[in-house]
């Protein structure tokens, strides 16, 4: 089956533009700020980036070109690829609400002295 083309993406402003070919791509990226958001909540952290490449493998749909993850610990606990920097940063702002969520969540076991909860007592 023949993959649907194009593969390499650019950013202009906020809008990824396809590509003509691999040499145009590489020259872009050496310049590129691929980063839409990073934030940090607690030992999380929330990182959403323009990837310029269409990590859809299917033979149709839309191109799946940022990606959102939620890391911590050394662990990868959520993930999400999308098509456009609209959705790119409704995706980060789901990750954010989970890290406030499973930071708040830890912050709850602790002891007050510790800087937790009266209800983790």
């Amino acid at each position: 089956m023949r993959r649907r083309a194009p593969r390499f993406y650019k950013l202009i402003g906020k809008l990824a533009a396809p590509c003509g070919d691999l040499l145009e791509w590489g020259l872009w990226l050496e310049t590129a700020n691929l980063r839409v958001a990073c934030d940090q909540i607690g030992p999380y952290r929330v990182s959403t980036v323009f990837l310029g490449l269409d990590h859809n493998f299917e033979d149709h749909g839309d191109p799946l070109l940022f990606e959102t993850m939620l890391l911590g610990d050394g662990e990868e606990y959520y993930q999400v690829r999308t098509s456009t920097w609209g959705a790119a940063e409704r995706a980060h702002d789901e990750a954010l609400r989970v890290a406030r969520e499973r930071f708040a969540a830890a912050q709850a076991l602790l002891p007050e002295s510790w800087g937790g909860s009266e209800s983790a007592r």
